[in-house]
C-alpha cells in the first residue's frame, strides 16, 4: 500500500491481493461478493449476482445466476446486454474461428430454461437461406441447390397430425 496517495498494489507478480478477505485465493480475490464493476453509472443495486457489470442494474453484466450451487441444479453463468450481444469469433481465418455449443442449444424468449441434450429447440420460425420465414421451417434456395436427406437405412419424411402419421415420402 502506498500511504502517500491511498493506492493498493500488488509488489511481486506472485503477491495475491484480497478484497474482502485476509487470505486471497487468487492474484486477485474479491470475496464470497465476487463483483467488479465498470463505468461511471454503476451503483450497489445488483448484489445478488456475483460477476462483472457495466450498469447499475443486471441488464448489463457476466454473472453467476442465484441460488444454491448444488447438484443438479448447479448455477450458470449468464451473460446480458438488452441491446444484444454479438458472438463474433472471426471470419474463419483461424482454425478455431466458430462457435460451439457442447451439449445442446435452445432459442427462444421461454425456450432458453429447457435443456436439450445435444439437439437444437428453436421457438417460434427457423429460416435457411432466408431472414424472414414465413412458416415454423422455411428452406429457400437459389440456383441447382438442393435439400440433401441422408440416413443409414431408407431415410424418409413423415407428415403427421398430432400424434396420427398422415403421409410418408420415402426413396428405395
Amino acid at each position: 500500500r502506498d500511504s502517500s496517495n491511498g493506492e493498493i498494489y500488488p509488489t511481486t507478480i506472485t503477491d495475491q491481493l484480497g478484497i474482502g478477505t485476509t487470505n486471497p485465493a487468487r492474484s486477485l480475490d474479491l470475496s464470497t461478493t465476487g463483483q467488479m464493476t465498470f463505468g461511471d453509472v454503476v451503483s450497489g443495486t445488483n448484489t445478488s449476482h456475483p460477476g462483472i457489470y457495466w450498469h447499475s442494474s443486471q441488464s448489463y453484466g457476466i454473472y453467476r445466476t442465484s441460488g444454491s450451487w448444488s447438484s443438479p441444479n448447479y448455477q450458470q453463468l449468464q451473460i446480458k446486454f438488452d441491446t444484444g450481444i454479438i458472438l463474433n469469433p472471426g471470419s474463419g481465418s483461424y482454425g478455431k474461428s466458430h462457435v460451439a455449443v457442447v451439449g445442446g442449444l435452445s432459442v427462444g424468449d421461454s425456450y432458453y430454461t429447457t435443456m436439450e441434450d445435444n439437439g437444437l429447440i428453436v421457438q417460434g420460425s427457423v429460416g435457411i437461406g432466408t431472414t424472414s420465414p414465413s412458416c415454423a421451417l422455411e428452406v429457400t434456395s437459389s440456383g441447382d441447390q438442393h435439400i440433401l436427406l441422408n440416413g443409414s437405412t431408407n431415410p424418409y419424411i413423415r407428415f403427421q397430425e398430432g400424434s396420427t402419421s398422415r403421409a410418408y415420402v420415402q426413396w428405395h
